[in-house]
This record gives structure tokens, sequence and C-alpha cells, in this order.
């Protein structure tokens, strides 16, 4: 059965330049770019800081899976007498990029659309789009590699795409990485208690100076905040460990469903 994949990548910098060296090895872009048994893919890099561009990056899977249908139509108008099924669609996204193709999968799935397999690393919704907290019923996979709670990695983020309509074969596991080491995008700077920090000089000041404005009670909310959510429990270390397993497991999944296609024909 030909398998086709289309993927957005998580929220980086705004600039394309300093992004594509950023995310170079993530794991959307290494399943879009480099996995060998996808006839067709797509990659979109992820949204900026403000995440305003999620739901066009929805759109614009969505709308590509379609037209890939619409040349399988054409192909059949055109080959009456050879046997040519629909690809099996397979969508993969990281952090906002997985809420995107979440969204992406509704949209699919309002013109009758199936995705074989849903492929999630850490998917979080902290932007204005809809209906990505529940996988949808034409999804007949899904699996979600997680960031464990007790990494303490972004823990204000929280994550969707975690409940599945009934039908969906729904998988989930959870690494001991940073919400960015989960993505494939593990960090390479630490701080000297050997922890990984993923707060910025820059953004703690920031913090600081809206809280200091708001007045003592405003200030003290920020800099509690800053200390909860700053230091993570993980070092670079486990973090490339967590990184390498997590995309490990993501590739056993496929290798799982690709099997029982061979099985069933």
């Amino acid at each position: 059965m030909t398998m086709i994949i289309g993927g957005v990548d998580g929220t980086g910098p705004s600039e394309d330049d300093e992004y594509k060296v950023e995310f170079r090895n993530s794991h959307v872009s290494t399943l879009t770019k480099r996995h060998p048994e996808f006839l067709t893919s797509k990659y979109l890099r992820g949204p900026a800081a403000l995440g305003s561009e999620t739901q066009g990056l929805a759109n614009n899977i969505a709308i590509w899976v379609e037209q890939q249908m619409d040349v399988m139509k054409l192909r059949r108008k055109e080959n009456p007498n050879v046997n040519l099924p629909d690809p099996h669609v397979y969508l993969t996204g990281y952090s906002r990029g997985g809420a995107s193709v979440i969204n992406a999968c509704l949209q699919l799935q309002g013109k009758g659309i199936p995705v074989h397999c849903l492929l999630l690393f850490d998917a979080v919704d902290r932007s204005m789009i809809s209906d990505v907290d529940v996988i949808p019923g034409n999804v007949k996979f899904a699996f979600h590699a997680r960031r464990h709670p007790s990494a303490g990695s972004r823990e204000m983020f929280g994550n969707c795409g975690t409940r599945a309509a009934p039908g969906v074969k729904y998988v989930e596991n959870f690494f001991y990485c940073t919400h960015g080491g989960v993505g494939g995008t593990p960090w390479d700077k630490d701080k000297p208690d050997g922890r990984i920090h993923e707060m910025t000089e820059g953004q703690k000041a920031g913090m600081l100076s809206v809280g200091a404005a708001g007045g003592p009670l405003a200030f003290k909310a920020a800099n509690d905040f800053i200390h909860v959510n700053d230091p993570t429990n993980v070092t670079l270390e486990q973090d490339k460990a967590g990184s390498k397993l997590s995309m490990e497991w993501m590739l056993s999944r496929m290798a799982t469903v690709r099997h029982s296609n061979l099985l069933t024909g």
C-alpha cells in the first residue's frame, strides 16, 4: 500500500534560516524528509512564538492531503483497469504542530478522507485553534510521545490530543526529557546546577518587568512562576537519551502498523 506523509513542526524562530538550523534534525523533519517508505511528503515549519499561524498550517496540510486524493482519482480515471487504491495517509506534528495536524484530521473527516496513522510528539494547544483535544474518528492509529511529568519541562503547556474518539487505536508513551527533546530538538546547554533551564534571561526579565508594573503581588506571582517553570529536572545527557528513545518508539509503532498492513493486504 502506498504511503504519504504530511507534517507540521514545532514553534521556533520567525526567521526561516534560523529555524532550518534549529529544527534540521527534528523528528517531524526526519519522518517527512528522510523516511524511505513514503512516496510523497510535505513538511511545514512550525509557527513563531505567538502561534498565530497554527490554524493556517492545519488548513495547508488538509488541503495537501485532499489534493493527493484528487491525483489518485484522476489516475484511476485514466487507468480504469488498474487497481489503484487511495494511499494511506500519515500525519505527524510536534508541539503546536501537533495541534495543527489534529485539526487537519478533523477537516479531512468532514470530507470523508481517512487518516491511517497520526504521529504526535508532545502536542500542545497554545493558540487560537479549535477542536484539538480529541483525536477524531477518521484516524485509525494514533501514537503520542509525551514528556514525562517528573521531568519538570514546560509544566504550563499541558497537552492536547490525549483522548481519542471511539474506534481510534490510541497509544501514548512518556519519555524523561524536555519538551524539545521529545520533538527531536534536545537542548545543548545547561546551567551550573547541571539541569536544563528553558526560559531565557530576556524572557524572565520581561516577565518580572510586567509583574513589577502590577504591584508587589503581581511581581511575586511572576517570580514564583519563573521559579516553578524555568528549571527542569533533566540533564543534557538525559535529554539526548530521551529524545532518541521517543523517535525509536515512534518508529517501532509505525513498523507494527506497517506489518499489520502487510498481513491483511
